[in-house]
């Protein structure tokens, strides 16, 4: 896996969890099924509405080398 990918991963999964822990939030508030599918779907519903398919279809070709460059 590319290490800046891994990097920032990572950095952004602590980033939401030590934000939720300095409010004095719950973990378990953070694992939320039916705001993880709208979040996910609609970010991926904006992404293949303003992307043409070509370039879409490529970027989809590229995100393997992001886990396996």
């Amino acid at each position: 896996m590319d290490i800046l990918a891994l990097i920032g991963a990572v950095l952004a999964f602590a980033a939401i969890i030590i934000g939720n822990s300095l409010e004095g939030g719950q973990f378990a508030a953070l694992v939320n099924a039916p705001a993880f599918i709208i979040v996910v779907g609609g970010t991926l519903g904006a992404i293949v509405l303003q992307t043409p398919l070509p370039r879409l279809s490529r970027a989809a070709q590229l995100l393997v080398w992001v886990i396996l460059p």
